[in-house]
């Protein structure tokens, strides 16, 4: 294996190994809540998984890394982006339901922990796997490798509520290659990983509130 891709390769099989016993095995048998698990599930991945996805990129030189937290930047694209995230899930609420309403599970909590889920998963995928793969004069292939690795990290919650069979057939799947690709093109136009943040934490919230 070419050594750029042996700490990012190794960094991910054992972040599936470790959530995906976490999942399937430990949260089950905790018998939590569903909100409660929620919240136990989103505090562990930014104790678990941001440390160590912070620290490799110390060691990872690429062009991105310095500007990684940049704030001064145009938001204006990712402000009408996350916009337009708001509306699909408007419309899809009212052409499902024929009404819109927030769903009685949606919580205030559901907010900060949106903003966490953002936050670890795009320091992880987008801020450590993507910049240390990624090559700017060919970067598709880091790009949609990328994007497995972040559809394959939904398996085991999708294998423990037992929806996994289904979303494949009905090519549910695709939704999260989208937003992987959404969400890298906010991190590789802006060169910072906050938009990516924004994005993921705004469908976060509107699948909470409209969807549930």
């Amino acid at each position: 294996m070419n050594r750029r891709y042996r700490a990012p390769a190794l960094f991910y099989a054992g972040l599936f190994l470790v959530w995906g016993i976490y999942e399937m095995a430990v949260l089950p048998a905790l018998g939590l809540s569903d909100r409660v698990s929620f919240a136990v599930s989103e505090c562990i991945k930014c104790a678990v998984w941001v440390p160590p996805a912070l620290l490799l990129l110390r060691r990872t030189p690429e062009p991105f890394v310095k500007q990684l937290f940049q704030w001064r930047i145009n938001w204006w694209p990712y402000l009408g982006a996350a916009a337009l995230l708001v509306v699909y899930h408007v419309v899809s609420c009212f052409v499902r339901t024929h009404t819109l309403a927030i769903v009685p599970e949606f919580y205030p909590e559901t907010i900060p922990l949106s903003l966490m889920v953002g936050f670890s998963e795009e320091v992880v995928f987008r801020g450590y796997l993507l910049n240390a793969t990624i090559d700017e004069k060919s970067p598709w292939k880091a790009i949609l490798i990328n994007a497995a690795m972040f559809l394959l990290i939904h398996f085991p919650i999708w294998i423990r509520t037992g929806v996994l069979a289904m979303y494949l057939l009905r090519l549910v799947f695709m939704q999260i290659v989208m937003l992987s690709l959404l969400f890298t093109w906010g991190f590789w136009k802006s060169r910072s990983i906050l938009p990516a943040v924004l994005l993921h934490t705004v469908w976060d919230i509107a699948v909470f509130a409209l969807v549930g």
